[in-house]
């Protein structure tokens, strides 16, 4: 009887992590790992060119934090505007957090999840992971449409979602 009454062993986020990135064959270092914090980094190549990914486990909150670094850089000139772009963009999204940095013109895109004593599902872990490379490779070229194309925050906006200016035609 004791073979329906077993529990399954819950594994450790850090533990679930490395299993998920075995899984999709993503190479990681881990450059921290204490009692506040492991810290994982991925260089990750997507469409836009190479990327930096940092994953997070803050143990005490039980939360995983997923940080997507793009490879563009804004210009100091530009920053205001694409910071525009970057708050409509995150108004209309139902998960990730868009943000630049005014300081250096980095762009990068956050997703979080909370864990608990079970395991996580792997889809979770994927969909998270993932949405955050999504959410990058969405908006770029919006960003770069203003950086280099000498449009503004709305009319790019009004382009992703379909909106047709007749002003453009």
């Amino acid at each position: 009887m004791k073979l329906f009454n077993r529990k399954k062993e819950s594994v450790s986020m850090r533990d679930q992590l490395i299993v998920f990135f075995s899984e999709i064959k993503y190479n990681y270092r881990i450059l921290e790992e204490s009692d506040q914090r492991t810290v994982f980094h991925l260089g990750v190549g997507i469409n836009i060119g190479n990327s930096d990914a940092f994953v997070l486990i803050y143990p005490a909150i039980n939360l995983v934090e997923i940080t997507v670094v793009s490879p563009i850089n804004i210009p100091e000139n530009k920053r205001m505007e694409v910071a525009k772009f970057l708050d409509l963009a995150d108004y209309i999204t139902y998960y990730g957090n868009l943000q630049m940095n005014h300081q250096d013109g980095t762009i990068r895109c956050k997703t979080y999840f909370n864990y608990g004593k079970e395991n996580v599902d792997l889809e979770t872990i994927r969909f998270n992971f993932f949405g955050a490379f999504n959410m990058i490779e969405r908006y770029a070229p919006g960003v770069l449409r203003i950086t280099f194309g000498g449009k503004d925050a709305n009319s790019v906006m009004a382009e992703i979602n379909g909106e047709i200016n007749p002003l453009n035609n």
